[in-house]
C-alpha cells in the first residue's frame, strides 16, 4: 500500500530501547514518540511473533509515545524460567511493563492475538485499562481456533487443501511431538490466509525464528490458550465501563468478523469498525487507513 499515509520511518537513534525485569523474564521494550504523549502500549501477534519494524507508524508521533515490547521471552526477550509460558504469565509480564512506565491506567493497541492479550489484561487486572484499541478481535476459545481452519470460503479451502492440514493440524502437531514439517505446512497455510491476495506457497524451511513463532502458537493452540473453556467471552461483562473500539477485515480468515459482530451486539461498551474488502493483515490499505484515522484523527 502507499507510503505516504504513515507516520515516517524512524532512525535507530529516535527508539528509546530498554530492557524490563520481570519474576520470569526480560523483556526489550521500545518506546518512540514525544516523551509526555499519551502513552499507548502495543501488543503483537503471535503469540510469538515479536515486533515488527512499521508498528508505530499508524500512529502521530508528535501526540503519542508507543511503547512497543516482545512477549513472553520471544525474539529479543528471553525467559528466566524453565517452565511453558502461559497467558497468566503474559499477562503478569504486561503489568510490570506498565509499572515500569510508571502508568496507574494504560491504554492498549492489540492486533490479532494482542488484541486477546489486551482483552484478558483488563479482565485480570481490573481498573488498569483506560481504554482498548484492537485489530483482528479474537477471543481465542476453542471454537476460535477452529474456526481458523476451517474452509468459510473457496481460497481458504484451497489452502487447506495444499497445506494438507485441517482442524487437526492441533493434534498432528502435539501428536508429532512439535515436528518442523507440521509448523513448516502451519506456517505456510497461515501466511496464505494472512491477506486477501495470499495464495499457498509450500515453505521450503523456517529459520530457527519463525519455527519458534509457529511452535509457541501451536503449542498454545493445543493447551486452549492455558485458560478455562471460553475464559473471555463469559467475562467480557466486567468490561462495561471500558470504551473498547476494535477494528476488524470484513474478510478476515484468520479472526472471525462474525464473533465481532455478535459480541459488538452484546456488549454496549464495543464500538466495531470494519474495513470493506480487507483480510486479516492490520497493513491491508483499508485497515491500514481506518487504524491511521483513529490514532491521527481522534478516532
Amino acid at each position: 500500500m502507499s507510503e505516504s499515509i504513515f507516520a515516517p520511518c524512524l532512525q535507530p537513534t529516535d527508539v528509546a530501547i530498554d530492557f524490563v525485569d520481570t519474576p520470569f523474564s526480560t523483556v526489550y521494550t521500545e518506546s518512540i514518540g514525544i516523551n509526555g504523549g499519551e502513552k499507548v502500549i502495543f501488543l503483537h501477534g503471535g503469540p510469538g511473533s515479536g515486533l515488527d519494524q512499521f508498528y508505530y507508524r499508524f500512529f502521530d508521533l508528535n501526540k503519542y509515545q508507543v511503547i512497543g515490547y516482545e512477549q513472553g521471552g520471544c525474539c529479543r526477550s528471553r525467559l528466566n524460567v524453565d517452565a511453558p509460558v502461559t497467558s497468566q504469565m503474559m499477562v503478569d509480564e504486561l503489568d510490570c511493563i506498565r509499572r515500569h512506565f510508571n502508568e496507574n491506567e494504560i491504554t492498549l493497541f492489540g492486533s490479532s492475538w494482542g488484541s486477546t492479550l489486551a482483552l484478558l489484561y483488563a479482565i485480570m487486572y481490573p481498573g488498569r485499562c483506560k481504554r482498548l484499541y484492537l485489530h483482528g478481535f479474537w477471543l481465542g476459545s476453542v471454537s476460535d481456533i477452529k474456526w481458523m481452519f476451517s474452509p468459510t470460503d473457496d481460497k481458504k479451502m484451497q489452502s487447506l487443501r495444499e497445506s494438507g492440514i485441517g482442524v487437526d493440524i492441533i493434534k498432528s502437531y502435539r501428536d508429532h511431538l512439535q515436528s518442523m514439517d507440521v509448523a513448516k505446512r502451519y506456517a505456510s497455510y497461515f501466511d496464505s490466509i494472512n491477506t486477501l491476495d495470499g495464495s499457498y506457497k509450500e515453505k521450503d524451511c523456517l529459520s530457527s525464528r519463525e519455527y519458534e513463532k509457529f511452535k509457541t502458537q501451536l503449542t498454545f493452540f493445543a493447551n486452549d490458550l492455558y485458560l478455562e473453556r471460553d475464559f473471555i467471552e463469559h467475562r467480557l461483562f466486567a468490561l462495561k465501563h471500558v470504551p473498547i473500539l476494535a477494528v476488524h477485515g470484513d474478510c478476515d480468515a484468520v479472526c472471525s468478523p462474525g464473533r465481532l459482530r455478535c459480541m459488538a451486539k452484546r456488549h454496549e461498551n464495543i464500538t466495531a469498525r470494519y474495513s470493506e474488502c480487507s483480510g486479516h493483515s492490520r497493513y491491508e490499505q483499508n485497515t491500514a487507513k481506518a487504524l491511521m484515522e483513529i490514532f491521527n484523527g481522534g478516532g
